[in-house]
């Protein structure tokens, strides 16, 4: 039977550190996200987190999450190209826009990355902070075209 869970460790450059973080849970079906969850209201922001480590696993298994001061929800190594992705459903609120995109620079720093791609319900748009980009994307768009702009 294959598995309904999954975990992500945060990025360390040993094993051994790799182990003594938490790791990150992720179920293989959005459906089984919701019966595991005991939330009391419904947290589209994790739906769509879990959706987006579905679509980046079925691309590579070398995903992990990242913090150091900010967390990236997802650093994937996919043919030989770094990716960093944030997923908020929105980001209307300025200090919501603000985390996810402090962390994002933060790690792009650390990898030394260029690009960055935040993932929302709706919003589709370019950030550029100190000639880093990071593209914001509606789901649906990032499902469809990728890392492409």
């Amino acid at each position: 039977m294959q598995n309904t869970l999954f975990s992500l460790p945060i990025y360390r450059n040993s094993i051994k550190q790799e182990n003594r973080n938490p790791k990150k849970i992720y179920a293989i079906d959005n459906g089984f996200k919701k019966i595991y969850d005991y939330a009391i209201s419904e947290d589209m922001s994790k739906l769509y987190e879990n959706i987006v480590f579905l679509h980046l696993r079925r691309q590579s298994q070398d995903i992990y999450y990242y913090k150091i001061k900010q967390e990236v929800d997802f650093y994937a190594r996919i043919e030989g190209q770094e990716y960093l992705v944030n997923v908020s459903y929105q980001i209307h609120d300025e200090r919501t826009q603000k985390r996810e995109i402090e962390g994002l620079i933060e790690a792009m720093e650390y990898f030394n990355l260029h690009e960055a791609y935040l993932v929302t319900h709706s919003e589709d748009s370019k950030v550029e902070v100190n000639g880093k980009i990071i593209h914001i994307q509606p789901l649906y768009k990032f499902l469809l075209s990728g890392f492409k702009s």
